[in-house]
């Protein structure tokens, strides 16, 4: 490998998007299709798991599609990651109140929960839909974070009402 594919691949490998052939020139100082085909001609006589795919205007790196199997074993497998002792206080806070605005939330904690409420927003752990009459949002808890919770949990009457709840066909006039 030269320094030049070495340069590009590592730019590659870095790049949160697509990077243009005229930017990648730019930065490795030779000709990014030579060092892309160079590369891709040498990783399809090895079988390398690793490949370089144009998408839209730029190039990316990424895995084989035959290395699917063992990628998906690695992002879909179960995960263990602990929640802190405030966003647990704010999911029972929703368990307790069913869907409610972030102000009612922040007032029972007596901090700013935004920060947490985008976490738990990201974690699909919550959702929001929006309080018809005040046009504000308001949080609740996720399906699947309810019968994640009810499958872990020892019975809870509050837990099955939510969850229940949930699963009412809602009702359109």
């Amino acid at each position: 490998m030269t320094a030049i594919t070495s340069n590009l691949l590592a730019l590659l490998f870095v790049a949160q998007e697509p990077l243009s052939e005229k930017k990648l020139s730019e930065l490795i100082g030779s000709s990014a299709l030579d060092a892309i085909h160079l590369l891709s001609t040498e990783w399809e006589e090895t079988n390398y798991p690793l490949q370089i795919l144009k998408r839209g205007d730029g190039y990316i790196l990424t895995a084989r599609d035959s290395y699917q199997e063992i990628i998906d074993k690695l992002y879909k497998g179960p995960t263990r990651e602990r929640l802190s002792s405030a966003a647990l206080e704010v999911l029972a806070i929703m368990l307790h109140k069913g869907p409610v605005p972030r102000s009612q939330i922040d007032q029972i904690r007596g901090v700013d929960s935004l920060p947490l409420l985008q976490s738990l927003l990201d974690k699909q752990l919550v959702e929001t839909e929006r309080c018809p009459e005040k046009k504000i949002p308001l949080y609740r808890l996720t399906k699947t974070f309810l019968v994640h919770l009810e499958d872990k949990a020892e019975p809870d009457p509050l837990l099955s009402a939510s969850l229940k709840k949930l699963q009412e066909p809602e009702i359109s006039l």
